[in-house]
């Protein structure tokens, strides 16, 4: 009786670690780093090359950016995608992780001027 009650105390222990995680929701550094590192930067500072090749790229990390661009506007821009340039992502990330991304874009200008 004494291991049942262990037994059951352990599984339900990691049944709510579990829950607690997916409760959590994507990662939007480790979907940035993925698929917008490339063009955009590490830090949201996209390398001179890029800006060479494609001028209007977008720089994150600054406050003009932040003041402009709330994040269902940078979800609507993952989601039909700008120009030529850049593609769009409604085929490969969810809503979710959209907004996961671009809660992390507006981070970079955020640190710039808390």
């Amino acid at each position: 009786m004494k291991f049942t009650l262990i037994a059951l105390g352990v599984l339900v222990m990691i049944a709510g670690a579990g829950s607690s995680v997916a409760a959590q929701g994507p990662d939007g550094k480790t979907i940035y780093v993925a698929n917008c590192l490339k063009c955009h930067g590490a830090t949201g500072v996209p390398l001179r090359e890029t800006k060479e090749q494609f001028p209007k790229v977008a720089t994150f990390a600054d406050a003009k950016f932040v003041a402009v661009h709330s994040v269902d506007s940078i979800v609507k821009v993952l989601t039909h995608g700008k120009g030529e340039d850049m593609k769009s992502f409604k085929l490969k990330l969810s809503h979710e992780e959209m907004v996961a991304v671009a809660n992390y874009v507006r981070g970079f200008g955020l640190k710039e001027h808390p």
